[in-house]
């Protein structure tokens, strides 16, 4: 498979060898890195929101700069708010509020849920609702740039393809609430995120789990 040969330059990139205790830091690095993207991204793509903000603010003053974020890239922001929806319902919590045109300060759209279920539930529920417009994003973004420069579509779809993924781009962001959940709840993630990485660098260096088992 495609992903094997990466994970093996990545176990002997860091040349912590093949035994248990070796997989086991590989794995470890990998698992921090890949929980630190989601929050890089999501604090990358906020700084940029409140640039463009800032920017349009000054030129075209601030009501323009509030229609722009919330009206005319509408589609990231349904983007935004139906990942966090989305992602509460299929973890379990309850949505007590779903909101698109409800103008609150710059924002025109929120969600609010309510957790059920046991702890460990509920910090599943946080943690993947919290991240969930930037994992939607970037997901989404991938596949309208696929769109664009593989599947060749004519100019006029290539110009929507280009404002969908603007506009997505726009809101895939974490704000400071979402952060502050994110921070609380990641470490219920951390143990099966590392599994699947210790389970498939086994692979790739030739050392499946059964046998540090034996």
């Amino acid at each position: 498979m495609h992903h094997m040969p990466t994970l093996l330059q990545i176990v002997n990139f860091f040349g912590l060898g093949y035994d248990p205790k070796g997989l086991a830091e590989v794995s470890g690095i990998m698992t921090v890195v890949a929980l630190l993207i989601v929050i890089v991204v999501g604090l990358v793509i906020d700084l940029l929101e409140h640039v463009e903000m800032k920017i349009l603010g000054r030129i075209f003053g601030r009501n323009f700069a509030v229609n722009f974020h919330n009206y005319i890239t509408f589609p990231g922001l349904f983007m935004h708010e139906t990942a966090h929806a989305l992602m509460a319902l299929v973890t379990g919590a309850k949505i007590t509020e779903y909101h698109l045109f409800d103008r609150g300060g710059d924002s025109l759209g929120h969600v609010s849920y309510r957790n059920r279920g046991l702890w460990i539930f509920r910090a599943v529920q946080d943690c993947a609702t919290a991240c969930a417009p930037v994992l939607a994003g970037l997901v989404l973004g991938y596949f309208t740039l696929r769109a664009i420069f593989v599947l060749g579509y004519p100019l006029w779809a290539d110009i929507l393809l280009w404002y969908l993924f603007l506009s997505i781009l726009t809101h895939a962001s974490m704000s400071g609430a979402d952060l502050k959940i994110y921070f609380k709840a990641v470490w219920v993630l951390a143990i099966p995120v590392f599994c699947v990485f210790f389970f498939h660098c086994s692979h790739a260096a030739g050392q499946p789990v059964l046998f540090f088992l034996q």
